[in-house]
């Protein structure tokens, strides 16, 4: 069995690997701007950017994903006529996690981020968007 390292992590790899987002930085007040500006205002410096949240049959946009009543299908499959009423943006490297959910039915979104991996955030986002929503 190989031996892993348990110190430092390396995360040049993750540069490529991850691609364009690969060590994007950002503050909570950043991201909500961000998030204003894509999903609510659908503009960013006068540009158009409304496609970004044209969600295909896949279940995923340009870069923001398709939430169902149920949750994102993008890892499990998307029926072919599957609604999507809520709009996600996720980002994670090994040790941290952020997740961005936004209603555009109540105009809410929450932002959660956890300084460990954390997929398991999903499901209960979406309890809390969808009961702040009935409540």
């Amino acid at each position: 069995m190989p031996v892993l390292p348990t110190s430092t992590f390396d995360m040049e790899p993750w540069r490529t690997i991850t691609a364009p987002a690969a060590g994007a930085v950002s503050t909570l007040d950043d991201l909500l701007t961000w998030t204003d500006a894509v999903l609510r205002d659908h503009e960013i410096g006068g540009v158009d950017v409304a496609a970004m949240t044209d969600i295909g049959p896949g279940g995923y946009g340009l870069g923001v994903a398709g939430v169902t009543d149920d949750g994102a299908c993008i890892f499990d499959g998307c029926a072919p006529d599957q609604a999507f009423t809520r709009w996600g943006l996720n980002g994670d490297i090994p040790g941290s996690s952020t997740r961005v959910l936004h209603d555009p039915a109540t105009d809410a979104t929450l932002v959660v981020y956890l300084d460990r991996n954390a997929l398991e955030l999903d499901g209960p986002m979406l309890d809390f968007v969808t009961d702040g929503a009935a409540g």
